[in-house]
């Protein structure tokens, strides 16, 4: 009998090791999920540094001067994106993206070479986000694919607010960009086919009036549609060597020199958009569109004068 109830005894202790093991194999992943800048580290840096893949980092307001890469699938997120900044100081990429799977929300990122630069990515969301006062470009995108830039707002910037560079299939949508400097162009894409650039606002402010709204070189198989473009002194749309471009329900209003031009350019689609006040409508060179799809051609505010 005593035999039986130190067995008894035994079985129980082991049963409540095994429950306390598993509660603690469960609690500890869970608590692990949320890093928190500058509780559980100073540094949003060496935050990523600790973090696992999967991880979310949540950075509290303030002013964070860093230059981050981030080499890990995981999320960062700032509390307010009005307050929560990260600084580059002047030098630098703020924040670098070089791992798939990531996601960048709720910051001004302002003060670097350039805002966010991703490379050899895949599925990176970019969203919530101002991107201001750096010296290159807002973001710049480099082989990569799957992305989306969305609700973001791009502004103060010397050259281009977002580059795409032998990127495909990606998504613009949604974002507010102004073009506030000489050399700035607010969405160009290079070598960068299959993307889709859908309901942004693009207005050039400079004095002396900037580059252009949304350019394509040699690019291919690319939609442009529902997009406010206005006032940039060059172009409001430009596609240089650039073929089977989807161009429909834009506004393109207010520019200096052309509404929309086309170079070395063929087999592309322009309706339903609606050309408004632009020295020249529009101006093909050595190019050809279709103006009109499903019977819907376009509306142009006086008659179109051609290109010089």
């Amino acid at each position: 009998m005593r035999m039986h109830k130190q067995a008894l005894l035994s079985l129980l202790l082991l049963l409540v090791a095994a429950v306390s093991c598993n509660s603690i194999s469960k609690v500890a992943p869970s608590e692990a999920e949320l890093i928190e800048v500058p509780y559980d580290y100073k540094s949003i840096q060496e935050a990523i540094n600790n973090a696992n893949p999967g991880n979310t980092i949540f950075v509290y307001n303030g002013t964070y001067y860093e230059h981050i890469i981030i080499n890990k699938s995981l999320s960062l997120i700032g509390q307010n994106v009005e307050i929560t900044t990260i600084d580059g100081s002047g030098t630098g990429t703020a924040i670098h993206i070089s791992a798939n799977n990531v996601k960048v929300q709720g910051f001004t990122v302002r003060n670097g070479e350039t805002g966010i630069h991703l490379k050899n990515c895949n599925t990176i969301i970019i969203e919530e986000t101002r991107i201001e006062n750096n010296i290159f470009d807002g973001i710049k995108m480099e082989s990569s694919i799957n992305t989306t830039i969305r609700r973001n707002t791009i502004e103060k910037i010397s050259q281009n607010a977002i580059y795409l560079l032998n990127s495909s299939s990606n998504i613009i949508v949604y974002n507010n960009i102004t073009c506030d400097s000489r050399w700035s162009y607010g969405i160009l894409l290079y070598h960068s086919n299959n993307n889709t650039i859908n309901h942004n606002s693009v207005k050039g402010t400079a004095p002396e009036g900037n580059e252009g709204g949304i350019g394509l070189l040699y690019s291919y198989n690319n939609s442009i549609s529902n997009n406010f473009i206005s006032n940039n002194n060059w172009c409001g749309i430009s596609l240089r060597y650039s073929n089977n471009t989807l161009v429909w329900g834009n506004t393109i209003i207010g520019h200096k020199w052309f509404g929309v031009r086309l170079t070395y350019s063929y087999h592309n689609i322009i309706y339903c958009n609606n050309f408004v006040d632009n020295n020249y409508q529009a101006s093909l060179e050595n190019a050809n569109a279709t103006w009109y799809f499903m019977n819907l051609g376009n509306y142009w505010s006086k008659l179109r004068r051609p290109g010089p």
